[in-house]
């Protein structure tokens, strides 16, 4: 939910990491080594685009909205199936959270 990984996902990898730093673990796959800058790859090279005319269809579409003003934060959300309405929920959240929360 904050962009990051799950904490047991990332206490594993440092597990991990710790392991094979002190031998007592060996690692079977190649692990990223850290570049000089000279060596990084330009980052136009790296991109590969890849351009269809196909637009891909869902049989759910949802779209929420928030927003805070002095008084009060909410957000929203409405879930459509088939371009039909099937569900629209308004949230009250705490007045503590910012703007980009909400959203």
């Amino acid at each position: 939910m904050a962009g990051g990984p799950p904490i047991g996902i990332e206490i594993a990898g440092k597990v991990q990491l710790y392991k094979i730093k002190q031998g007592l673990e060996k690692c079977e796959q190649s692990c990223d080594m850290p570049l000089t800058p000279n060596e990084w790859p330009h980052p136009a090279q790296r991109v590969t685009i890849t351009e269809t005319n196909e637009l891909p269809k869902y049989p759910l579409e949802t779209y929420t909205d928030g927003s805070k003003d002095e008084r009060k934060v909410g957000a929203g959300v409405a879930i459509y199936s088939n371009k039909q309405l099937v569900r629209s929920c308004k949230y009250k959240l705490y007045s503590c959270c910012s703007n980009n929360q909400a959203e």
